[in-house]
């Protein structure tokens, strides 16, 4: 049985937090998605906005009477609709000066408005990278190189999240999450 991952927030503006996990070496980025080596550091980030985070992250574990400032995990849309179950560990390996970066997307729900969620529905890739370029935010500003970069990123990122064979979509409780 595949084991809970919490959910991380920053505790001061109740956002969920992406984890990133910092390994001394990691294996083949294209055979596997397992870490090698000492874990030496978990980082947890706020999400892209287009407005500038006016701190840092100050992570706690979100539960059951938290208040939830939740965003699209696809496009960062305010107010997601519904949550999309891993059907597995969904993990994304970066390798770094010899070392490497561990995104782990945990069992933890994934967020989706309407539009994402159908797109999760039929499993298209390339739709759901078609509305993150239309959506993102981490793309204003960027050189040529750093769009492809982060495409690539965001295109490993989601086809780990299609390939778990996620379940859904399960509409989000209207209690307990702001800004839905």
């Amino acid at each position: 049985m595949q084991a809970y991952t919490p959910l991380m927030i920053c505790v001061r503006c109740r956002t969920p937090l992406k984890t990133f996990e910092e390994y001394d070496s990691v294996a083949s980025l294209r055979r596997s998605a397992t870490p090698r080596g000492d874990l030496l550091e978990v980082r947890y980030l706020h999400p892209p906005r287009p407005e500038p985070w006016d701190h840092e992250p100050e992570p706690g574990v979100a539960n059951v009477d938290s208040e939830i400032a939740m965003i699209c995990d696809f496009c960062s849309s305010p107010g997601p609709r519904f949550l999309w179950l891993t059907g597995g560990k969904a993990r994304l390996l970066r390798a770094m000066d010899g070392g490497g970066q561990v995104h782990d997307f945990g069992s933890s729900p994934w967020a989706a408005c309407n539009t994402c969620s159908a797109i999760v529905r039929a499993g298209n890739l390339h739709m759901l990278l078609d509305r993150w370029r239309k959506c993102s935010f981490s793309l204003r500003g960027a050189n040529r190189h750093q769009r492809r970069e982060e495409e690539a990123l965001i295109r490993r990122m989601f086809s780990a999240f299609l390939n778990t064979r996620p379940q859904g979509p399960f509409p989000i409780p209207p209690s307990g999450m702001a800004g839905s």
